[in-house]
C-alpha cells in the first residue's frame, strides 16, 4: 500500500496520486501497512491526531443537537414530523371535511364534496350560513358568512375549519384566534398557504383607493362622497344663479346658493334600494315645478354606513320643463367633475337595455332618450363588482362519490 505523505490516506500500490488529496505519491517510497507503521514524522502525527480528535468532538456535538431538536414520538403509527407542522392542501382539506361528514359533525350539514374537485364551490350550512371555497396557484380561501354571527357560532365555525386546514393546531392557538375579533363579526376568510394560514374578518364595506366594495351585494362604489358633491353643487348653483357666468358670482349669490342647497338637502328618508340591495338614505330636491305633476326632480341615494353616493337621477315629467331639466343635468354632471356635453357625446344606444348609456371616469350614465326631451338621466357612481363565481353544492343531492363537472 502507498500511504500519502500529506494526509495519511492508504492508496493502492499502483496509484501515482493520492485519491483523497491529490498528492504525488512517487515522492515517497511505498510502505506496507502493518497497522502500526506511519509515514508521518512525529510532529505531523500529533497535528493529525488533534485534527481528527476535534472533528470527532464536533460531530458528536452536532448529533447531540439533532437528537435534542427532534421531538420524541411516543405514539405508534403517527404521522412524520414535517406533516404535523404543515397546513393541508386544498384536496386534503376536502378530505378532512368529508371525514367530519362521515363522523356526523352537524357543522358540515351532511354535505359531501367530490375530493377531485378543482373549482370554486359554495355550501349552504345551517342557520343561513354560507361557506365559500376558492383557490389559485399557491393558496386557497375559505369564507364563512351569514347575516348575523353570534359569538357562539363564530367561535365554533372558526374552530371547526381551522382544525380541518391545520389538524395539529393547539387549543391555545385556537383560543387566541377567536379572541382577536368582535362578537358582531360579519364573517371571516381563512387564507391557507404552504405551512401558513391567516384569518381576516369579513367587513360589509371595504375601501381600496377610491373604490368601496360591498361584500354582501357585490357592488363597488367609486367613493363619490355626498358631502363633497354637495359643496360642488353649491358652487354650480351659484354660477347658475349668476347666469352661468363665473365672473358675475358675488358673495351674496354664493350665500343664497349655499342656503338653498343646505335647505333642500337637509333631510332624507330611509328607503330600500333594489339596485344597491340594501337600505339607503335618499335625498331629493325639485329644481322646477309646473302644476301638480310637472317637475324636474333630482334624487340622491347615499349609503347608510358612510358618505358615499350609490345612485343619482334627474327626472323630467313635463316636456315644457325641458330647459330646466338640461340645466339641472348640467349642474349635477359638473359637480361630479364632468361636463354635460362630454357625457352627451359619449352616450350610445344599448338594445339590451333600450336606452342610451356610457361609462366615464368610473361613473355609469344612462338616459332614456338622446334628445334630452321629457327624459330621465341616471348616475351610477359604481360598477358591479366581479365576484368569484361559485358552484352551489346542494346538500340534498350530494353524495360521497358525486362527480361534479
Amino acid at each position: 500500500m502507498k500511504i500519502c505523505s500529506k494526509c495519511g490516506f492508504m492508496n493502492d500500490n499502483g496509484d501515482n496520486y493520492c485519491e483523497r488529496c491529490g498528492q504525488d505519491l512517487n515522492e515517497s517510497e511505498p510502505i506496507e501497512n502493518n497497522n502500526s507503521i506511519s509515514f508521518e514524522e512525529p510532529n505531523k502525527k500529533k497535528k493529525a491526531f488533534y485534527i481528527i480528535g476535534a472533528s470527532l468532538v464536533a460531530l458528536v456535538c452536532i448529533l447531540g443537537l439533532v437528537v435534542l431538536c427532534v421531538p420524541k414520538n411516543t405514539e405508534k403509527n403517527s404521522a412524520p414530523f414535517y406533516n404535523t407542522t404543515k397546513t393541508v392542501s386544498y384536496r386534503e382539506f376536502i378530505k378532512n371535511w368529508n371525514n367530519q361528514v362521515n363522523s356526523n359533525n352537524t357543522f358540515t350539514n351532511g354535505v359531501h364534496i367530490d375530493e377531485n374537485i378543482n373549482y370554486n364551490f359554495e355550501i349552504q350550512l345551517k342557520n343561513d350560513a354560507i361557506l365559500q371555497c376558492s383557490k389559485d396557484d399557491d393558496k386557497y380561501y375559505i369564507t364563512y358568512k351569514k347575516s348575523y354571527i353570534s359569538e357562539k357560532n363564530f367561535k365554533n365555525s372558526l374552530t371547526e375549519l381551522l382544525k380541518m386546514v391545520y389538524p395539529d393546531i393547539s387549543e391555545e392557538k385556537l383560543n387566541s384566534e377567536t379572541e382577536k375579533y368582535p362578537d358582531n363579526l360579519k364573517g371571516y376568510t381563512i387564507t391557507v398557504g404552504d405551512n401558513s394560514y391567516d384569518v381576516d374578518s369579513l367587513k360589509r364595506y371595504v375601501q381600496t383607493d377610491d373604490v368601496v366594495f360591498d361584500t354582501e351585494t357585490g357592488y363597488a362604489s367609486m367613493a363619490v362622497s355626498f358631502s363633497s358633491f354637495k359643496n360642488s353643487l353649491k358652487s354650480e348653483y351659484a354660477k347658475y344663479l349668476a347666469g352661468d357666468d363665473s365672473s358675475a358670482v358675488t358673495s351674496e349669490i354664493i350665500s343664497e346658493a349655499n342656503n338653498i342647497i343646505d335647505t333642500v338637502l337637509n333631510s332624507y328618508s330611509v328607503v330600500h334600494s333594489d339596485y344597491w340591495s340594501s337600505d339607503v338614505k335618499e335625498y331629493y330636491f325639485d329644481f322646477a315645478r309646473k302644476g301638480n305633476w310637472g317637475m324636474v326632480r333630482a334624487t340622491i341615494d347615499v349609503e347608510q354606513d358612510n358618505d358615499n353616493i350609490v345612485f343619482m337621477s334627474v327626472a323630467c315629467t313635463d316636456y315644457y320643463l325641458n330647459d330646466y331639466y338640461n340645466d339641472c343635468c348640467r349642474m349635477v354632471t359638473r359637480s361630479l367633475g364632468v361636463s354635460n356635453s362630454t357625457i352627451g357625446n359619449a352616450l350610445t344606444y344599448s338594445e339590451d337595455e333600450d336606452l342610451f348609456s356610457c361609462v366615464y371616469r368610473g361613473i355609469r350614465y344612462t338616459q332614456m332618450t338622446k334628445s334630452n326631451k321629457y327624459s330621465r338621466m341616471e348616475f351610477y357612481p359604481y360598477s358591479r363588482y366581479e365576484e368569484t363565481k361559485y358552484t352551489l353544492i346542494n346538500p340534498k343531492t350530494s353524495t360521497n362519490d358525486t362527480a361534479l363537472k
